[in-house]
Parts: structure tokens; sequence; C-alpha cells
């Protein structure tokens, strides 16, 4: 699933493939959750190595999505 989230993240591969994939492996109950919180992992481990600002904004964005998912549900 790990993998799939990178693509997806990367546009490394087209909507055929995704579709295709999705059909031979269907996406778990959940994936569209996980895949924030594995993309919030890219984004800070590239924040850490690379210090680069790009990715500290989209941290802080991604994390902000995060937080206003979770506490619209209480």
């Amino acid at each position: 699933m790990l993998r799939w989230t990178y693509l997806k993240t990367w546009h490394t591969v087209g909507p055929t493939f995704f579709e295709i994939y999705i059909q031979m492996h269907p996406l778990m109950e959940g994936y569209q959750v996980r895949r924030l919180f594995y993309w919030l992992n890219t984004l800070l481990i590239h924040v850490h190595y690379l210090k680069d600002q790009h990715y500290v904004s989209a941290t802080d964005d991604l994390a902000k999505q995060l937080t206003k998912m979770f506490s619209e549900g209480d």
C-alpha cells in the first residue's frame, strides 16, 4: 500500500495504471486517510533531511488538513 501512495503522490504513473491496479488489488477501507499519514511521514523525512521551505509548507498544510478532518468528528 505504501508503494501505491508514493506512485499516487509523485504522479509517477497515470490513471490507467491505477484503474487496473484497483481491479486486481482493491483498496482497503480507510485507505484515503492512511494515504495522508503516509504522505505526512514522507514530508517529515524531507523536512528533516532537506530543510526545504517547500516541504515545510506542504507539511504544515497537510497537518492542518488532518487536524481539521479529525476535529470535525468531535
